[in-house]
């Protein structure tokens, strides 16, 4: 699995998440920061699930500064 930190300038505005599977199979999800939204995406890279989540989340410094 693996985290990469999104930015609009030099801006965090988000995290992407991705999971590799076996034969190549790979499932990502996208977090939003500023609408509090994951956006899901199968393993064809489309999008099948819009969450809006209800308990915020917040991005730590670390997610930030990396």
């Amino acid at each position: 699995m693996t985290e990469v930190r999104l930015t609009c300038g030099n801006v965090a505005c988000g995290l992407q998440f991705c999971l590799r599977g076996p034969r190549n199979v790979r499932l990502a999800a996208i977090w939003v920061a500023d609408q509090n939204v994951a956006f899901l995406y199968d393993a064809r890279g489309e999008r099948y699930a819009k969450l809006r989540l209800t308990n915020g989340l917040a991005m730590t410094e670390e997610a930030r500064a990396a």
